[in-house]
């Protein structure tokens, strides 16, 4: 007897361990999110909104991957490709075949050898049975800084615990800075159910809204991962319900939400209002108001600094419903949902889902008591916003009300609002919380005075927000232009965007670029033109850069410098801004009640100034467009200052406008043509570091790093003075965008002798396409070869993984050389990393194994880490070598892109679609 208790205390954990539990795999499924204007991995479709995407091609290029079949060779594991610092997820659908009580999964990481693998974070829903439309309970996640230790054919188990009972399971990798994921097996451990659990009975009176389907909001799904849903309460959101009448009442309001202190919510219903408590960062079910009437009338108002976080609302007849043990996520879901009733702009586009977003307009203004108006003119002939019927120049900020009286002694006239104030400045009416919610635009706008407002904000950087459509940003702009003939409409893009297809709906389209300390001021003239040329030149608002980023959480932030943000207004103004919003006047951030002035006030000190000297030549930047007078001489071909001549409408005051873009010196002359303006004299308005000296006709500059000068110039013969017209500027910045439309291109110069002037370069950010850019990429040659040079920013922390040539090195921080023939599908790929440890493949697409490993080509590299999150590049290639890559004899031009994966960046703009693709490379001519 003793000797039997012996045997069964020992063998007590085997009966009690967990089984592993048969496992089908019903869906594998990849997303990755991309960018209006980006082209979809593997496919020829552009997207047109920020969303993730499913690749179908990577589905099949993983068959006959199965997960559960007990293989873990890289052969039977399913990878993604080529994708780095841009968010991407798998998606497993499995099947246990019935219900279990699960112990834990294990998710199998592949491809350890291969480095830079990382599945960043795993999150795990389960279901009971997939008879809803949404099954799945609340997720379960698990984040994984670094690879571990291989266990089996280089893989290793990501152990999942979990603690619940489910048949079904949804399995979401992510990964964002990795440039691959590799799974190898899943597995799922535990025991079969005997007993369903009991579950907590539902009130007998109960419904639930999804406040994702609040109208005006933003869904969360683009930041996170896993896709969770749920949304932003980012101004005041409406919404009406209206309960059954045989519902007794009262009854209890609950909202699933989070709040950290920062993301505070008001929440209304009918006449009680409350703020919802501090979550302590967690997600949260807290009682809301109590409901005594059928009609509700609900309002959700962002009360903090930041924009409020909610999921979910609960109406039941239980007070308690979520005191004790709250019902799981599935049971909850069986509780019918609220749908509020249709508006009559919803219903009109059921019925007619193509309806013209004119026509939309005109019929949703017409239903809510608005008199038919015909369009009114809203631009002039001078491409001036027109308020009031006159033209008129937008001087303002950010996030400053009308109401404060900190601004009421500089020249602004123009403030963002969401209503009229009855005060006498200008207004921008802002639509950014009532996306989609019409019949809230429509009553709005029935208390504001039309009178006062200069244009309606739409939204603000379309392509940088989850879901938003062009439909949805037509539809909003048909229902304005119906209801404010009188008003013009505006949209607001960053820098570079891709969105060009938008910038066409609306009457005005805004700017923001922010290049400190990350980019150059130099490219706020690439911007500005792309702007106007995309848009067909409509009126372009220029947000210059008036704070730092360490105020939003970037540790090398940093504030502009007066010369600096001198420059990148000026820089606006010369090509063409029909106005400047500041970004902001708050600081250090948005919602501080501290602003510029008392944080920064050497800044400050120059934006006083520079608001009073635009103020002084808003007629000049009212007037029209004009052809240069002059030639521009003694400068080289780079870092060249830039200028613009400004005059009146009726050509009885001028200004002359000169700015230096660059970090460093220049000068230049300025051969006025005489006939146009003979002897001209310039007084000086505002002068920062620039020296003129003039001979006549002939103007001399020369200038500091960024320096800026303003002048008022007389002259008796102002009137022959020409200008442009919109088809001639066009057609001007025509030579520029239509060409990048086509295949990329760049002429380098070879340098006489061995002694290489790097002044003498191709800056390839003159003709940069994808969205994302380097500080510095450069082309140069001589006698002996090629020279490429650049500097990348990486993240802070940053470090390279592998030590041997040719390994995997494009996977590690570092830049890329794509080189080929022109035409042809052959190339060699050239990586260099952070530790200058090198990498070249050859590749040549009509083979069958079309990339060769083997080839060592003679290149040096050399790399300057030096500068903590700024690195710099140096490659050298000499012609012998150059053409033993190319196969050629003789080289005038080859096929040629720079890149890096790890920052997703490129000259040609593959970034986002695979760098792999010959025949979308550069060209660069040499001369």
């Amino acid at each position: 007897m003793k000797n039997s208790f012996f045997l069964f205390i020992v063998f007590l954990p085997a009966l009690c361990k967990a089984a592993e539990l048969p496992l089908k795999i019903l869906s594998v499924k990849a997303y990755a999110l991309y960018w209006p204007g980006q082209t979809i991995k593997d496919e020829e479709r552009k997207v047109d909104r920020l969303d993730f995407y499913e690749l179908e091609k990577l589905a099949e290029q993983n068959s006959p991957a199965v997960l559960t079949d007990g293989d873990f060779s890289w052969k039977s594991s399913w990878k993604t490709y080529f994708w780095s610092e841009q968010p991407k997820r798998v998606e497993i659908i499995a099947d246990l075949g019935g219900v279990h009580q699960l112990e834990r999964l294990e998710i199998w990481q592949g491809g350890t050898q291969q480095k830079g693998n990382l599945i960043e974070k795993i999150t795990v829903w389960g279901a009971r049975s997939l008879v809803h439309a949404d099954p799945w309970d609340s997720s379960r996640s698990l984040d994984q800084t670094e690879l571990q230790a291989p266990v089996h054919q280089n893989a290793y188990p990501i152990r999942f615990p979990m603690d619940a009972s489910y048949r079904y399971l949804k399995i979401v990798c992510s990964s964002q800075i990795s440039a691959m994921m590799v799974l190898s097996e899943i597995k799922a451990f535990g025991r079969k159910e005997e007993v369903a659990p009991a579950e907590n009975p539902l009130p007998e009176t109960a419904f639930r809204f999804e406040l994702e389907n609040l109208p005006g909001t933003c869904s969360l799904s683009s930041p996170g991962l896993s896709g969770e849903k749920g949304c932003f309460i980012t101004g005041k959101h409406q919404l009406k319900l209206k309960l059954p009448a045989e519902v007794k009442l009262p009854l209890y309001s609950f909202m699933r939400y989070l709040d950290n202190g920062e993301r505070t919510i008001e929440w209304k219903i009918n006449d009680q209002v409350l703020t919802m408590p501090v979550t302590g960062d967690q997600w949260r079910w807290v009682a809301g108001p109590v409901i005594d009437q059928h009609d509700l009338q609900m309002v959700w108002r962002c009360a903090g600094k930041v924009c409020g976080m909610c999921d979910s609302m609960v109406i039941c007849s239980d007070p308690n419903l979520f005191n004790n043990q709250a019902p799981d996520l599935g049971q909850l879901k069986q509780i019918p949902e609220l749908t509020p009733p249709l508006s009559f702009a919803e219903k009109l586009l059921r019925e007619q889902p193509e309806i013209d977003a004119a026509e939309f307009g005109r019929k949703v203004a017409r239903h809510y008591g608005y008199p038919a108006t015909a369009p009114r003119k809203v631009i002039d002939e001078n491409n001036n916003i027109l308020f009031r019927g006159k033209p008129f120049f937008q001087l303002g900020f950010y996030h400053v009300p009308p109401t404060d009286g900190r601004l009421q002694d500089t020249p602004v006239n123009t403030y963002i609002s969401g209503q009229s104030e009855g005060h006498s400045h200008a207004l921008v009416i802002s639509h950014l919380s009532a996306l989609r919610a019409y019949e809230v635009i429509a009553q709005r706008l029935k208390s504001i005075d039309h009178s006062q407002v200069v244009m309606h904000y739409l939204v603000d950087e379309p392509d940088g927000q989850i879901g938003i459509t062009l439909r949805d940003i037509e539809l909003l702009n048909g229902l304005i232009k119906a209801i404010c003939p009188e008003n013009a409409t505006f949209l607001n893009f960053a820098a570079n965007s891709t969105m060009h297809k938008a910038f066409t709906i609306t009457d005005v389209i805004g700017l923001d670029h922010y290049p400190i300390p990350y980019g150059r001021i130099v490219d706020i003239g690439y911007t500005m033109d792309a702007m106007r040329y995309f848009s067909g030149n409509r009126p372009v608002v220029f947000v210059p850069q008036a704070f730092s980023w360490e105020g939003y959480g970037r540790k090398d932030g940093r504030w502009p410098t007066p010369d600096e943000l001198s420059a990148m207004t000026l820089m606006g103004l010369v090509h063409g801004a029909k106005g400047l919003m500041f970004y902001e006047f708050p600081a250090p951030r948005m919602d501080s009640k501290t602003s510029i002035r008392e944080i920064n006030p050497p800044l400050w000190t120059r934006l006083e100034k520079l608001l009073e000297t635009v103020d002084q030549m808003i007629p000049g930047l009212l007037g029209p467009e004009l052809v240069s007078p002059w030639q521009k001489t003694g400068v080289e071909e780079k870092q060249q200052p830039e200028f613009r001549l400004l005059v009146n409408e009726s050509r009885s005051e001028a200004w002359l406008l000169a700015v230096n873009p660059w970090d460093s010196s220049t000068g230049c002359m300025l051969e006025i043509d005489e006939e146009v303006l003979p002897l001209p004299s310039f007084h000086e308005l505002e002068n920062h570091g620039a020296s003129l000296q003039q001979h006549g006709n002939r103007l001399e500059w020369t200038f500091s790093p960024f320096a800026t000068a303003v002048y008022r110039v007389e002259s008796k013969s102002l009137q022959r003075l020409a200008a442009i017209s919109r088809e001639q500027l066009l057609a001007q910045l025509g030579k520029k965008f239509s060409a990048e439309q086509r295949q990329q291109a760049a002429t380098v110069k070879i340098q006489a002798g061995v002694t290489l002037d790097w002044q003498m370069a191709t800056d390839l950010l003159d003709s940069w396409k994808s969205i994302n850019r380097p500080d510095k990429v450069r082309i140069a040659a001589n006698e002996q070869g090629m020279h490429f040079q650049s500097t990348l920013r990486f993240p802070v922390g940053h470090r390279s993984v592998f030590q041997k040539r040719d390994d995997d090195v494009w996977r590690d921080p570092g830049v890329e050389l794509f080189i080929g023939v022109p035409g042809q599908t052959r190339y060699v790929h050239l990586m260099v990393n952070t530790r200058n440890v090198q990498a070249d493949w050859k590749f040549d697409h009509s083979l069958p194994t079309p990339v060769d490993k083997n080839v060592n080509f003679n290149w040096q590299s050399n790399v300057d880490s030096s500068g903590g999150e700024l690195v710099d590049f140096e490659i050298f290639i000499s012609w012998t070598e150059l053409q033993k890559m190319l196969q050629q004899s003789e080289i005038r031009s080859f096929a040629f892109n720079i890149s890096s994966t790890s920052l997703l960046l490129d000259w040609a703009g593959l970034s986002g679609s695979g760098f792999h693709a010959p025949v979308s490379f550069g060209i660069i001519n040499l001369e």
